[in-house]
């Protein structure tokens, strides 16, 4: 587990809907690589995650945490099976490490696999490809963040906390987005087909706000339109 000790309020990110936070980062918990805190070790309380205080609350954790910093970078640790700690290897990280060199980072969803928008409206995944949920057009993995399509009107991804294999995207004009693992349905766009591009969920342009269900495959979607 990882949590802000909150030191300031600055705007949002792309996507967001909370007001975002800055300041220390804590730690504690099972240990592995997952902590960050440059060991395996478990904590049964908190302990800070190096001597920065730049560490916003834009942060997506399990068995790989990654952070976005008030400079627009993005940092991660943790397990890297499938490639998604997203610096072009499959090695464990214990301490926080950049990836890339890019400072435009928005807002940051996933684990297992990964998705994070650009405060210029692009859509970038990687990590575990298993259903085509990267929605690169196939099932390869993805050790770096790639981009998905040329769109620049992605304003918000949610992945499932226990990596579902799918993922749904709403856009600027409302529209809502999804693609990867449909076996039951999860993907909303009326069949049961595995999607490895993102399908939109029928044709409404009113969308406002969704959450989707953590269950491993076959999850649930909920969303709110205009009134």
């Amino acid at each position: 587990m990882a949590i802000i000790n909150s030191l300031m309020m600055t705007s949002t990110g792309a996507g967001s809907n909370c007001p975002a936070i800055e300041g220390k980062l804590w730690a504690w918990g099972e240990g592995n690589t997952f902590l960050g805190l440059g060991d395996t070790t478990s904590r049964s309380s908190p302990s800070q995650v190096g001597a920065l205080t730049d560490w916003t609350n834009n942060l997506s954790t399990g068995e790989t945490t990654h952070v976005i910093k008030t400079d627009g970078t993005l940092w991660g640790w943790g397990n890297s099976d499938y490639g998604e700690m997203g610096v072009g290897n499959t090695t464990k990280y214990s301490s926080p490490v950049q990836i890339g060199s890019d400072t435009d980072w928005a807002t940051i969803q996933g684990s297992m696999f990964c998705a994070a928008i650009k405060t210029n409206g692009t859509l970038y995944t990687w990590g575990n490809n298993f259903y085509g949920q990267l929605g690169q057009g196939d099932t390869t993995h993805r050790c770096v963040p790639t981009q998905v399509g040329s769109l620049t009107d992605w304003a918000s991804v949610m992945i499932p906390q226990e990596d579902g294999y799918y993922m749904v995207m709403m856009k600027t004009d409302g529209t809502l987005w999804s693609m990867g693992c449909n076996d039951a349905g999860q993907l909303g766009d009326g069949t049961d087909t595995v999607r490895s591009s993102p399908v939109q969920i029928g044709s409404a342009t009113d969308w406002l706000a969704y959450i989707i269900t953590e269950k491993t495959t076959s999850g649930r979607g909920y969303a709110i339109s205009e009134a």
